[in-house]
């Protein structure tokens, strides 16, 4: 639509001209005025001149009226869950590591992970996985941008746009996902001060003419304050928690016109935190005496705070004072919001997180004899439990890919799937065998998911995915510089070699334990 505005605004600008021509011609008013200023829009110089200015006024305003049009369809129904997108998604069917998280990233523990967002296929789990019914994420905050954006916008000093940020946020965007860009450098510096205002630049300088390229806010996690709120008779200390806070504040102006959102822990509020001793962390800054955690809250846009457990009772318990510190908040916009954050990545002691297995696990399922039902219905249960006694409340996940849909065990399953990307043989009812492509059932899907096998070769198309089976079809791919055709049987005799073969995984999809 965008592409034609030019065309729309010089078009309707001739039609103004038409139509002030008629409305000078028969009104009194603008007929006096004309008089008086010795102006005939009957002579054609007169026309000649007002034309241009007409013109340039209309190509001003229209664009503005457009983009508004346009930002109203895809308006964002910002409501529900938020979650962090990390550089790093853990690969639960990587065979090295058999389902069990690594402590490394390095050496052969590598195989375990890949970019969270980088590629068609990866970002596609991610809209999956954002779309379970009635447990929609409408927020991510998203790592991995620093690099490319850090130079006034652009990736590189020659004035380059990263292409696979533009495909995300575009495609968020169309997902009805809000996307901020998540800093994360945690040390005293605040050295997120500086990058805070690149994201404003990437939106100015790289949209390209698309609408949906863009950021909507800036993210921070700089948890410095956990080292300097540890004794809070300690002057020291004092300072360096003012200076923080100020730096919070300025890192807040420079996202300007951008939100700023914030991630805090728990115990922030409290000198002792302990319920027979709670001694809370008060802190003078700009000439308000408040608790340090609440001129957080009252600094940044949107705050997500770190209760770190799974029992529902405990995470409501730590997040009620945050809860109430956001509520007394004056300057609340339409994008202010209050997450109760959860972990889902391993965390020593096990109860910390609803992550199936603790840090030094060996298994892909542990034993936590502390804490609730550590499965993905035991977060939502949580999120709801707080919820019900604190309504304005929203839940946070940490992290995409942490064992949020990796498929790591039932209780932890894999959202979203690809279609294999091989041609398959299919037997008409004529018997004449022909081979064909996804997208070709895609084309009259309601007829052809229900020829034998397609379903499991084409899930994303057919809507199987939460079926985990092998296609049952032959398929060709490429081998050895040439294509050869083969079936998942093929492929099971050797799985942990030929699971590798690209679209394999798509393919082969219980075989290759990507489902």
């Amino acid at each position: 639509l965008l592409q034609y505005y030019s065309v729309f605004t010089i078009y309707t600008s001739h039609n103004i001209i038409n139509f002030l021509d008629t409305l000078i011609i028969n009104n009194t008013v603008i007929n006096n005025w004309r008089y008086q200023h010795q102006i005939n829009t009957d002579n054609i110089e007169t026309k000649r001149v007002l034309k241009p200015m007409i013109i340039n006024l209309a190509t001003m305003i229209l664009p503005v009226l457009l983009l508004a049009f346009v930002q109203s369809i895809y308006s964002i129904d910002d409501t529900g869950y938020a979650m962090y997108v990390w550089r790093d998604a853990f690969n639960a069917s990587a065979p090295f590591c058999n389902g069990v998280y690594p402590r490394s990233k390095d050496g052969e523990y590598a195989s375990c992970w890949y970019h969270n967002w980088d590629t068609p296929r990866a970002r596609n789990y991610i809209w999956a996985s954002t779309a379970l019914p009635n447990r929609e994420i409408s927020r991510i905050f998203l790592a991995d941008v620093l690099n490319r954006i850090k130079h006034d916008g652009y990736s590189t000093p020659s004035q380059l746009c990263d292409a696979d940020l533009q495909m995300l946020l575009q495609e968020a965007h169309e997902h009805n996902i809000k996307v901020y860009a998540e800093f994360a450098a945690s040390d005293q510096e605040f050295s997120e001060i500086d990058m805070a205002g690149y994201p404003h630049q990437f939106n100015t300088n790289c949209a390209n003419g698309n609408e949906l390229v863009y950021f909507d806010g800036v993210a921070i996690n700089n948890e410095y304050f956990a080292e300097v709120s540890k004794d809070c008779n300690n002057q020291n200390f004092q300072i360096e928690q003012l200076q923080f806070i100020e730096n919070l504040s300025t890192a807040s102006e420079n996202a300007s016109p951008l939100p700023l959102h914030f991630s805090v822990s728990w115990n922030w509020a409290c000198c002792n935190c302990a319920n027979n001793n709670y001694i809370p962390n008060e802190v003078t800054w700009n000439g308000n005496t408040k608790n340090a955690l609440e001129h957080m809250i009252h600094i940044a846009d949107s705050v997500d705070v770190q209760v770190a457990y799974n029992l529902p009772s405990i995470m409501l318990e730590r997040f009620q004072r945050p809860y109430e510190y956001f509520m007394s908040k004056d300057n609340k916009s339409e994008s202010s919001a209050l997450y109760s954050l959860a972990y889902t990545e391993p965390t020593e002691p096990c109860q910390l997180s609803f992550c199936p297995q603790g840090f030094y696990s060996t298994t892909p399922t542990d034993t936590c004899n502390v804490g609730s039902d550590r499965t993905e219905a035991g977060l939502f249960d949580a999120f709801d439990y707080i919820k019900a006694e604190l309504p304005n409340s929203r839940g946070g996940i940490h992290f995409m890919n942490g064992v949020f849909s990796t498929g790591i065990t039932d209780g932890w399953p894999k959202h979203g799937c690809d279609d294999s990307p091989f041609r398959f043989r299919i037997i008409k009812n004529n018997g004449k065998r022909i081979f064909r492509y996804c997208g070709w059932v895609a084309n009259k899907k309601d007829n052809r998911c229900n020829l034998d096998g397609v379903s499991a070769q084409c899930p994303s198309t057919c809507g199987t995915c939460s079926t985990c089976v092998d296609s049952t079809l032959r398929f060709k791919f490429p081998k050895g510089g040439r294509k050869i055709t083969r079936g998942c049987t093929w492929v099971l005799t050797n799985s942990v070699n030929r699971c590798n073969i690209y679209g394999m995984e798509d393919t082969c999809r219980e075989t290759c334990g990507s489902c």
